[in-house]
């Protein structure tokens, strides 16, 4: 278990990764970490400590639900602007 743990702990945010996909990985890495009912905690702060995003830095108090909906509207604000 520490392995793995070291694992979750080193995984970052690839740079065409989205925060979606990033959640998808560390949920499949958590499974060998048995984190119980702090895996969503785990995940949320491994995402806020690998932020890509300065406007998900200032965020203060977020659940990783909240985490996902504000990166999915900065990733497809981000989006938009490159088509324009």
């Amino acid at each position: 278990m520490p392995y793995e743990r070291s694992l979750f702990r080193t995984a970052s945010l690839q740079v065409n990764e989205t925060v979606e996909q990033f959640i998808t990985r560390l949920r499949e890495r958590a499974l060998y970490c048995v984190y119980g009912t702090a895996q969503n905690e785990m995940i949320r702060e491994q995402i806020f400590e690998n932020c890509l995003s300065h406007r998900l830095l200032e965020m203060r108090d977020f659940t990783l639900d909240l985490l996902r909906r504000k990166a999915q509207t900065i990733e497809f604000s981000e989006r938009q602007a490159r088509m324009m």
